[in-house]
């Protein structure tokens, strides 16, 4: 875990969590940072964000006036694992034998 900006992440401004249709959407730079501008005040709105490996999360927010100075999000890793890879003996490659990525020696 780190407090690093997590930059490029894909942020999607809704009316509401079960809206289909996104009302802005943009990606993040490097650092983190995105803008929404021309925002209608005195609503409320979800952003969804959502990044590789990242779990996608959804926030809430209220515009009361027409500047909103800075969001601090946290975003969570996407929890995976990956199944162990085991190399059995007919997959080594012997000197002198072609395999089918290698002509023969």
């Amino acid at each position: 875990m780190t407090d690093a900006p997590v930059g490029w992440v894909r942020v999607t401004l809704l009316h509401e969590i079960r809206d289909t249709v996104a009302v802005r959407q943009v990606i993040t730079d490097r650092l983190g940072l995105f803008r929404f501008d021309s925002l209608p005040t005195a609503r409320s709105y979800v952003m969804r964000f959502q990044g590789v490996l990242l779990e996608r999360q959804w926030h809430e927010i209220y515009l009361v006036s027409g500047a909103v100075e800075m969001l601090c999000v946290h975003l969570r890793a996407w929890p995976f694992g990956l199944a162990p890879v085991t190399v059995g003996p007919s997959e080594v490659h012997t000197p002198g034998r072609a395999t089918p990525l290698q002509p023969p020696t």
